[in-house]
């Protein structure tokens, strides 16, 4: 319980704080500054686009320049004669299948470059497992036993690219499994 002096002084300060708050000088206002003049807009002066040159063609012929380019062409039914006669029908030309190959595969390149890709992800994968070897699952927390299993997961779906022979996807998973099974190993020691 607040004693009867104590709750005075405390009421006294209050005062005097609200005080001292209205007896501040007020915020004085920015006098008005002349208005600015502002300039004339430019003139608005649009210049014609330039003629198109002409287009370089053939020397214009006596049907090119008798008739107006924009004027549709009347229609005209066919005639009887632009029918083939049924007795000298040709038989149309056979055409000759092309022989079947095998559909062309997408590759990196070379085979050395593929060599060259299976070799790094093998690499990475060993040193993936190598890490994760010294990692005990049951001893990690919650996010580190995640980040574990996502290693795991990396390795093995390099192996699985590896066998589909995709060797640029099995690079990039390994050296994904690799840096993950890494940063874990660097936290046990």
């Amino acid at each position: 319980m607040v004693s009867r002096p104590q709750a005075t002084i405390v009421l006294v300060a209050l005062v005097a704080l609200a005080a001292y708050g209205c007896a501040r000088p007020k915020a004085q206002t920015v006098p008005e500054a002349p208005p600015l003049s502002v300039p004339a807009p430019p003139p608005r002066v649009i210049p014609a686009p330039p003629p198109d040159p002409p287009e370089e063609s053939a020397p214009p012929t006596e049907e090119t320049t008798s008739k107006p380019a924009n004027r549709p062409r009347p229609y005209r039914p066919r005639a009887e004669a632009s029918k083939p006669d049924p007795k000298k029908v040709e038989p149309p030309p056979v055409v000759e299948a092309p022989p079947a190959t095998q559909p062309a595969t997408l590759q990196p390149g070379p085979a050395a470059t593929q060599t060259e890709l299976e070799r790094r992800a093998r690499d990475q994968m060993a040193r993936a497992s190598d890490d994760l070897s010294k990692v005990r699952p049951n001893m990690l927390d919650p996010d580190a036993r995640e980040q574990y299993l996502t290693a795991e997961r990396f390795r093995n779906r390099a192996g699985e690219a590896l066998a589909e022979r995709n060797f640029i996807y099995a690079v990039t998973l390994a050296e994904k499994a690799a840096t993950i099974a890494a940063d874990l190993a660097k936290r046990i020691r």
